[in-house]
């Protein structure tokens, strides 16, 4: 979608889709050149973590495929739950690679993510359903945790239901704002002096 707007682009190859990383590895080298030369820019954006995701299975697979001499096509190959845990060192490889950058260059670090909705296994009382980060729940509970500010950004809207209704009938605002504080619905934070949202 970044190419809808002016904004730099990392070249990881010559063509129209160029800017797209295909592979984790790129990814690493981006990171690595852009810590260790000269350049003016001020702000890294990985767009998006869940496309990130399956870079990261994939190179872990063929990592691991190669050391083994074992074939794993997926990250499910390492049995109940194992694949997830050793695709987490590699989410923070990943982010210790950012701070890295942040610190050698001053840059900011934004992740942009997508959400899905997940039902909540509430300790306290009932389950419901909340927005959560669409990658694995290691990989979100990780993230959350690493990431300095967490925004939950969404259309405003609700559902109202009138007195001769049956049913309740959606409705939008046309307002997006971005919330830096946990409800219910979501997941947020901010370790900096922000409001609690903003438009």
């Amino acid at each position: 979608g970044s190419s809808l707007i002016e904004c730099a682009r990392y070249p990881f190859r010559d063509g129209d889709s160029g800017h797209v990383a295909k592979s984790y590895s790129e990814l690493v080298e981006a990171i690595e050149d852009l810590r260790g030369n000269d350049h003016e820019f001020k702000t890294l954006i990985v767009d998006t973590v869940d496309s990130l995701e399956p870079l990261i299975w994939r190179h872990v697979c063929d990592r691991d495929s190669k050391s083994s001499g074992k074939r794993i096509e997926s990250i499910e190959d390492y049995g109940y739950g194992k694949g997830y845990q050793i695709a987490l060192d590699e989410w923070r490889a990943f982010c210790h690679q950012l701070d890295g950058l942040r610190s050698a260059k001053q840059m900011d670090v934004i992740l942009l993510g997508h959400a899905h909705v997940r039902t909540f296994k509430n300790p306290e009382g009932e389950d419901y359903d909340r927005y959560s980060l669409r990658v694995h729940d290691k990989a979100g509970g990780f993230l959350r945790e690493w990431v300095d500010v967490l925004g939950f950004a969404a259309f405003e809207g609700g559902a109202v239901k009138g007195k001769d209704d049956k049913r309740a009938r959606g409705y939008s605002t046309g307002a997006r704002p971005v919330h830096f504080e946990r409800a219910a619905a979501y997941d947020a934070k901010a370790r900096l002096p922000l409001p609690p949202s903003m438009e």
